[in-house]
């Protein structure tokens, strides 16, 4: 695992956003997975501001997770975040973007469809996430089967209460559609991005903690590639 510690989540972020735009402009058909939510807003902003554009020419990017039943139009949607922070901004049209359709009447093959895009492409070359309080990647929950491509997940309570935030108004949430922890495990880079004291304590049961899937964020522990980037906050109680 490599583990980096940065002094705030600005020079996380111009970190993890740089390492991006570097590996793109030597691999122009990378296939990059990228999360919703706080952890990588700045992160966005910072390959906006970095990039020239024009390197995504030939890149992909998929939506790691989305709401089930949650309209692509709401601003609390994963995909809604992803367009409105990077896809948008970026302003390419030649960059080629997947997300799931959190609507689909069969969610099950709306999975596989998401598995074949991958397939297609050969695989993810990046694949960014951030980390629940309950330690979930994606919205792969406790007791998640590690052995899973995307799927359908029943949320956890906490990530029900926590996902709130995201949303104008108090929302029903009870699944969600995800891509699995083998694509993790496959990815070329898997990259953990925290910043943040609330994120200091799940960072060490992360780190420091038994692997188990009681704590699917634990599986960074058995991935030799994979990167864990921490702003000093979420990393004050690593041992």
């Amino acid at each position: 695992m490599d583990l980096k510690i940065f002094e705030d989540n600005n020079q996380l972020s111009t970190f993890t956003a740089e390492f991006i735009i570097n590996y793109v402009k030597q691999n122009p058909k990378s296939v990059i997975v990228v999360p919703s939510g706080d952890s990588p807003k700045l992160t966005f902003q910072k390959i906006v501001e970095l990039s020239d554009s024009s390197i995504f020419d030939d890149a992909t990017i998929i939506g790691l997770d989305e709401w089930v039943g949650i309209s692509p139009e709401n601003e609390g949607s994963c995909g809604n975040f992803i367009r409105k922070f990077l896809v948008e901004p970026l302003n390419n049209r030649k960059l080629q973007t997947y997300f799931f359709n959190q609507l689909a009447e069969n969610l099950e093959l709306e999975c596989e469809k998401m598995n074949q895009v991958i397939e297609s492409k050969g695989g993810i070359d990046i694949m960014l996430v951030g980390i629940g309080l309950n330690g979930h990647i994606g919205l792969n929950e406790p007791k998640t089967d590690w052995n899973l491509y995307a799927h359908l997940s029943e949320l956890a309570e906490m990530t029900i209460t926590v996902g709130q935030k995201y949303f104008t108004e108090s929302t029903d949430l009870k699944y969600g559609i995800t891509l699995g922890l083998k694509h993790l495990q496959e990815s070329k880079h898997p990259i953990l991005i925290a910043n943040g004291a609330i994120k200091a304590e799940i960072i060490s049961d992360t780190i420091n903690g038994t692997v188990s899937i009681e704590n699917p964020s634990t599986i960074f522990q058995t991935i030799p590639h994979s990167h864990v980037w921490l702003d000093a906050s979420a990393a004050s109680m690593l041992k």
